[in-house]
C-alpha cells in the first residue's frame, strides 16, 4: 500500500522507471534465487548442466573462449587442440578475433565472473526497457521470456548469442550507420551468420545513398574477412559436431526432420515441399488481408519496426539453415514489441493469435521442459517442435512479405 502511494505521486516517466527497476530486481532476484538456493531444481528442470565429476561449470561457453585465447597465446592451434580447457578440451569454434582477448592472471576473476554477470544484467535491463508496464500483458511476457529455458540457458552458458541480441537492440534503437557498421562487422567476424543484419542498411524506404554505401561496405568487409579466415572456417566446419544440437535441444527445421525420421516413416522432402507451398499460399492471403498497413508506406524508421525486421531475418537464417541449440530462440523476442503495438493500435486478430502462440510456446517450455530435454517424451517433444514450426511458419510469412514490401518500395523510388 505504501509503495502504491509513492508511485501515484510520481510523474509518468518516473513511474515507468521505478516500475522497470522493480521488475528488474524482481526478475534477477528470482533467477538468482532459483540458481543459488535450489540449484538442483535449476539444473534438473530448467537448464541442462555442463557437468564433470559432480562439478558444474557455469558460463561454460564463455569459459571455452577464454581458455582458447589462453592456449592461442601459448602457440596452440585451438581449432585442433585446446589443452588449456581441462577436462573437456573443447575446440574453438568462433572467429579468430576472440583469440585476441588480453588474457592476464589478474583479470581472471573479471573475465570469469564480473563481466558475464554485468552483461547478463544489461541484457535483462534491455528486455525490460522495451515495456511500459501499462497492462498485465507486459508483465506476463517479461516473466515468460526471461524465465524460459532458452533465455536461462543463454544466461547460464553466457553464449555469444547474448552479444548478438544486444547488438540487434542497439542498432535498432540508435539507427546510426557508422555504429551499426562496426557492430555488425564485430559480431559477424565472431560468429559469421549475423552478417544477415546488414539488411538494416537497405530497409528504409528512401533514396539515402549513404545506407546503400554502408550496406556494400559491410558485405565487402565481411567477404575480405572470410577470404583471410577461409582455412579457419574449414576447421570450424569440421568441428561442427561440437555445436550441433540434439533433437531434444534443437531449434531448427532439422529437428523436425530428425523427429520424423525417428518416429515416423514419412518422406521429408515431400513434407518440406508441402510446408513451403502452404506458406506461400498463406503469405498471399496475409498480404491481401493484413499486409496493407503493416509498415509505414512512407518509411521504416521506427525502433519496433526495425527490431522486428532484423529479428525475422536472423530467425529465418538460423532456423532454416543451421541445427541450433535452443538458445537462439531468444531472437523471437524481437517480434514482440511491434506485435503488441499492432494488437493495441490495429486490433488485428492475426497478430493477437500469433502473440498468444508465442506466449503458449514460452509457457509450455517453462513448465514441461523436463519432459522435452531431461526426460524426453515423444508426445511433449512433438508439441514443442510443432509450436516451434508454427511460430516459424508465421515468421517465414513475415520474411516473404518484408522482402516483397522492400522490393516494391525500391522500385517505386527508381
Amino acid at each position: 500500500m505504501y509503495l502504491n502511494k509513492i508511485i501515484e505521486n510520481l510523474s509518468i516517466q518516473k513511474k515507468r522507471l521505478l516500475i522497470s527497476i522493480i521488475v528488474f530486481l524482481s526478475v534477477t532476484s528470482l533467477i538468482l534465487g532459483i540458481f543459488f538456493f535450489n540449484t538442483s531444481f535449476f539444473y534438473q528442470y530448467l537448464v541442462p548442466p555442463v557437468l564433470w565429476d559432480e562439478t558444474i561449470f557455469v558460463f561454460r561457453d564463455w569459459q571455452v573462449i577464454l581458455n582458447a585465447a589462453k592456449c592461442s597465446n601459448l602457440g596452440y592451434d585451438v581449432y585442433s587442440n585446446n589443452p588449456c580447457d581441462p577436462p573437456f578440451e573443447s575446440l574453438h569454434v568462433y572467429g579468430s578475433i576472440l583469440l585476441e582477448l588480453p588474457i592476464r592472471d589478474y583479470l581472471q576473476f573479471f573475465y570469469s565472473r564480473i563481466f558475464p554477470l554485468t552483461i547478463n544484467g544489461f541484457f535483462i535491463a534491455l528486455i525490460i526497457s522495451n515495456f511500459q508496464f501499462d497492462n498485465k500483458i507486459d508483465y506476463l511476457i517479461v516473466f515468460l521470456f526471461l524465465l524460459s529455458p532458452s533465455t536461462l540457458l543463454s544466461l547460464e552458458r553466457f553464449n555469444i548469442e547474448i552479444f548478438i541480441f544486444i547488438v540487434i537492440i542497439l542498432i535498432s534503437y540508435f539507427r546510426s550507420n557508422i555504429a551499426s557498421y562496426f557492430l555488425i562487422i564485430l559480431v559477424s567476424i565472431t560468429k559469421f551468420y549475423p552478417i544477415v543484419l546488414s539488411i538494416f542498411f537497405i530497409i528504409k524506404n528512401n533514396k539515402n545513398l549513404k545506407r546503400i554505401f554502408f550496406f556494400f561496405i559491410t558485405i565487402i568487409t565481411f567477404l575480405i574477412f572470410i577470404f583471410y579466415e577461409k582455412e579457419i572456417i574449414v576447421k570450424i566446419y569440421n568441428n561442427q559436431s561440437q555445436f550441433t544440437a540434439y533433437i531434444t535441444t534443437n531449434f531448427s527445421i532439422f529437428a523436425i526432420k530428425n523427429f520424423l525420421d525417428k518416429f515416423y516413416n514419412l518422406n521429408w522432402h515431400v513434407m518440406l515441399f508441402l510446408f513451403l507451398v502452404s506458406n506461400i499460399i498463406f503469405t498471399i492471403y496475409f498480404i491481401k488481408k493484413h499486409g496493407k498497413n503493416f509498415f509505414n508506406d512512407e518509411k521504416i524508421d521506427e525502433y519496433k519496426e526495425i527490431l522486428f525486421i532484423l529479428g525475422v531475418f536472423i530467425l529465418i537464417f538460423t532456423y532454416y539453415m543451421f541445427s541450433n541449440f535452443y538458445y537462439r530462440e531468444i531472437y523471437i523476442f524481437c517480434l514482440i514489441p511491434l506485435l503488441l503495438k499492432k494488437i493495441i493500435s490495429d486490433k488485428n486478430i492475426f497478430f493477437k493469435y500469433f502473440f498468444y502462440l508465442i506466449c503458449v510456446r514460452y509457457a509450455f517450455f517453462i513448465f514441461l521442459n523436463h519432459f522435452v530435454v531431461f526426460n524426453p517424451k515423444a508426445l511433449f517433444l512433438f508439441i514443442k517442435l510443432f509450436l516451434d514450426l508454427s511460430i516459424m511458419f508465421c515468421v517465414l510469412t513475415f520474411f516473404l512479405y518484408i522482402n516483397i514490401f522492400i522490393i516494391k518500395k525500391k522500385i517505386k523510388l527508381l
